[in-house]
């Protein structure tokens, strides 16, 4: 749903409303990026 994805100092940023600001910090990058592309794909 969402294809302008903006990643900065390591915050996933969404342009959806729905989506909470995710950060990446203390936290494995690949988990999160593919939770967030499993959401993408629902």
């Amino acid at each position: 749903m969402v294809e302008n994805d903006k990643y900065e100092k390591g915050i996933l940023v969404s342009e959806d409303e729905e989506f909470i600001t995710v950060k990446f910090e203390r936290y494995e990058d690949k988990i999160f990026t593919n939770m967030f592309t499993i959401l993408r794909v629902l």
